[in-house]
């Protein structure tokens, strides 16, 4: 296996934890409007796209997000908004911040996880030799895996319903009609599936579909969590409820299932795995021309296979037959399904990882109890 250049991927994961961006963005954003060019928002765009069209660097995106300080979530910008546009030779984040800065609600979410792979790339690459007491230090701070992190994870979904359809869930939401979608507290009507049963009061998680890809030669579904609402009426057939969170756009159609708990989690420790586990990455959920940190990978083993939730995994890509393996990027396992997981990005050097790249598990976390 090729040697890697492990200080860069540490520089790369340290920047990304910047603690003053999401604090610079009120301050830059007053300075930088009075001369940015104004946009309004229109149907399907996100920040990658208009970085892409405006600056000519879809990396970019973190530029258009700091001068817009009302957005608070990237993920979540909607039709009719102004959105302020810096100059194409303006990155609209100062000098001493990266281009690979990513969302700080993804940063605080996911930040323990990282710090302990940060501190773990050179241990585990130099002599095989484990420094647990600086491990275990890093392990204990700033590390809590939240709730909501693990709420929004995409994931593969292969099994049918009622009607024969490959969708989770059991019931239909009702498509707006007045408007191109649903707002926050906004009421839903939708029509329940055979034997679906609910009562007032209930939550319900709300399912939209990604697209269908093919895993394992037969069809599947790549789905995530929009949002939750809770069930205010109960009919024969079919129920209203009240959206109470929103992490996307719905607009009719997505599924509903009762609500899953996701527990947060906190990291006590990494020890060496108890069993080897080697699979593929069949697909990389983003369709975005490079891959960037956070991003959500599928492998191609599951619970069934002895993975486990906060597995650290090592992704390796091939050149050629000719060619040792080198190390691509470290992802950890934040969603698990029996047949597949989902694998985010922690930190990587390579932004062309391809389905087929191998994976192989080299740390498995344990939770503090609680």
């Amino acid at each position: 296996m090729n040697k890697l250049n492990f200080s860069k991927i540490l520089f790369i994961a340290v920047t990304l934890f910047s603690e003053s961006i999401y604090a610079q963005n009120t301050e830059n954003s007053s300075i930088n409007q009075q001369t940015n060019q104004r946009y309004i928002i229109k149907k399907d765009d996100t920040l990658w796209d208009l970085a892409f069209k405006f600056l000519g660097d879809p990396f970019q995106w973190p530029a258009i997000w700091n001068v817009n300080a009302y957005i608070h979530n990237p993920d979540l910008i909607y039709p009719g908004d102004p959105l302020f546009i810096p100059e194409r030779n303006s990155s609209g984040i100062s000098s001493n911040e990266s281009s690979n800065t990513v969302s700080q609600s993804l940063v605080s979410y996911t930040k323990g996880a990282i710090d302990t792979v940060s501190e773990i790339i050179d241990t585990i690459h130099t002599d095989n030799i484990m420094e647990d007491t600086i491990i275990y230090s890093s392990l204990r701070k700033n590390n809590l895996l939240s709730s909501k992190f693990f709420s929004q994870i995409p994931f593969l979904w292969t099994e049918k319903d009622v009607s024969g359809n490959i969708y989770p869930g059991n019931g239909i939401i009702q498509k707006v009609s007045d408007k191109e979608s649903y707002y926050l507290y906004d009421k839903f009507s939708a029509r329940l599936l055979q034997d679906a049963k609910y009562q007032v009061g209930d939550t319900v998680d709300i399912f939209k579909s990604i697209r269908f890809v093919r895993f394992n030669g037969k069809t599947a579904n790549l789905v995530k969590r929009t949002g939750r609402a809770r069930v205010t009426t109960v009919f024969y057939n079919k129920v209203e409820a009240e959206l109470f969170e929103m992490w996307d756009v719905i607009s009719g159609k997505e599924r509903i299932a009762p609500k899953q708990n996701f527990p947060a989690k906190s990291i006590d420790s990494l020890i060496e795995p108890d069993i080897a586990i080697k699979g593929k990455i069949c697909l990389r959920v983003e369709e975005s021309v490079c891959t960037y940190p956070f991003q959500t990978l599928i492998l191609d083993r599951g619970s069934d296979d002895g993975v486990k939730l906060g597995d650290i995994y090592a992704v390796y890509e091939t050149v050629d037959k000719k060619t040792k393996e080198s190390l691509s990027l470290i992802g950890c396992i934040a969603y698990l399904t029996p047949n597949s997981s989902s694998v985010i990005i922690l930190t990587m050097s390579d932004q062309n990882v391809k389905p087929g790249s191998d994976a192989v598990l080299i740390r498995r976390s344990i939770f503090n109890e609680g």
